[in-house]
C-alpha cells in the first residue's frame, strides 16, 4: 500500500515547451492513484515505459487507451523488443490520443516514432 500511494511514491513529471509530461512505469500504470495525481498535475502526456511480453499486447492497448480516454490525456507507450534467453519481447510502442484512439503505433523491430501532440486536443 505504502509504494502505490502517490504522496510517497509520485511519477516524474516535466515540462518540454508547453507539454506536461509524466512518466509512469508499466506496473503502475494499472492504478487509478497514479492516474488521479498525473490529472490534478494537468499532465498532457504520460509515457509509459515498458518491457511487456507473453502475449499481453492487446491487454496493453486496451489499458492504456482506456485510461487516455478517462484522463484525458495523450499515452506514449515504450515497450522493449528483441529477446533475452526465452523471452521474446514484441515491441508496439504506440501513441493513444485523448479520445483513446491509437494514432499510430511501432512493430517488434527497432524503429523510431514521431508525432505531434496537440495540447487543444
Amino acid at each position: 500500500k505504502k509504494f502505490l500511494t502517490p504522496k510517497k511514491n509520485k511519477p516524474i513529471i516535466f515540462k518540454i515547451e508547453n507539454i506536461n509530461i509524466a512518466i509512469l512505469p508499466g506496473f503502475e500504470s494499472h492504478f487509478d492513484e497514479f492516474w488521479k495525481y498525473c490529472r490534478e498535475k494537468n499532465v498532457d502526456l504520460v509515457v509509459v515505459p515498458s518491457v511487456a511480453t507473453f502475449g499481453s499486447k492487446q491487454r496493453w492497448r486496451n489499458l492504456l487507451s482506456t485510461f487516455a480516454f478517462l484522463n484525458n490525456c495523450y499515452v506514449l507507450r515504450a515497450n522493449r523488443v528483441g529477446s533475452f534467453e526465452d523471452w521474446k519481447f514484441y515491441g508496439d510502442s504506440f501513441l493513444s490520443n485523448p479520445h483513446g484512439e491509437i494514432v499510430d503505433y511501432l512493430n517488434d523491430k527497432e524503429e523510431l516514432l514521431i508525432v505531434e501532440i496537440d495540447k487543444k486536443e
